[in-house]
């Protein structure tokens, strides 16, 4: 299976001060996990490319790593090794693990991806230590989608809102919190761009095998917004330009942590 169809990050791909900015987005989420998995068993569901996972090794006791791709599995084996990381291949339901295995389950742009998601955040439970906590990102729909509109990214099922998002933890964990990760004025008003010309075309309503090809195109001119920028751009800030916040200023993905009780 490729692992290059557009669904995942790819970092040594990044040529453009836009891709840079979303690698980093997506980087901020895993240090900020890290600061709960030193020492830690850690279960990554949905691993991407493997660099995730591989950077939480190098904090916590023991981290699995999980993916429905094939490609993906052999890819992150031996891209990222690490006498305490593992990456092993999962059918999408039910999870390869004992309940109670793991002290911290991380899924970062997943939710939005699975079939069923309450049963997705079921079985995170499941393999959760009592205490155990979830961490979860995915996109803020309030910034991509009007109103009642779908998804125009093709891999995602569904997006949510802040109080969306919450309600579903509501009903599978016994606490949960949802806050914003803050992205900077830059890449905020990027994908603002991309949404709006990405719902034009969702109502143009294309085959699927054009909206293949102009998948390819978008690459590209992804690549040539930030070719003229100065070398490394907004993007030479690293993760510091990305925080965490209670409220939605310029929240491009919602951060949510869910708790298991103790008993």
């Amino acid at each position: 299976m490729d692992i290059n169809d557009g669904e995942r990050i790819i970092p040594r791909e990044a040529a453009s001060g836009y891709e840079r900015l979303q690698n980093l987005r997506h980087l901020f989420a895993y240090e900020h996990a890290a600061g709960l998995a030193a020492g830690k068993s850690v279960l990554e569901a949905g691993f991407g490319e493997g660099y995730g996972a591989w950077h939480l090794a190098g904090v916590a006791g023991k981290v699995s790593a999980v993916d429905t791709n094939s490609g993906a599995v052999t890819h992150a084996a031996a891209a990222y090794s690490a006498g305490n990381l593992e990456f092993r291949l999962y059918d999408g339901r039910t999870l390869p693990f004992s309940d109670a295995a793991f002290d911290l389950a991380v899924a970062f742009q997943v939710i939005e991806h699975t079939d069923d998601d309450r049963a997705f955040l079921a079985e995170l439970r499941r393999v959760l230590k009592p205490g155990g906590t979830c961490l979860l990102t995915t996109p803020n729909r309030l910034h991509r989608l009007k109103p009642g509109q779908k998804p125009w990214y093709k891999f995602h099922k569904r997006e949510y809102t802040r109080e969306e998002l919450e309600n579903l933890l509501r009903g599978v964990f016994e606490t949960c919190e949802v806050g914003y990760i803050q992205a900077p004025p830059e890449l905020f008003e990027m994908e603002l761009r991309v949404a709006r010309i990405a719902t034009l075309v969702q109502a143009l309503r294309l085959p699927e095998p054009l909206l293949n090809w102009l998948g390819w195109v978008k690459k590209l001119i992804f690549r040539a917004v930030g070719s003229g920028a100065a070398p490394g751009g907004a993007a030479a800030g690293g993760t510091g330009l990305f925080r965490v916040g209670g409220e939605d200023e310029r929240g491009l993905d919602l951060l949510a942590s869910g708790k298991k009780g103790l008993s």
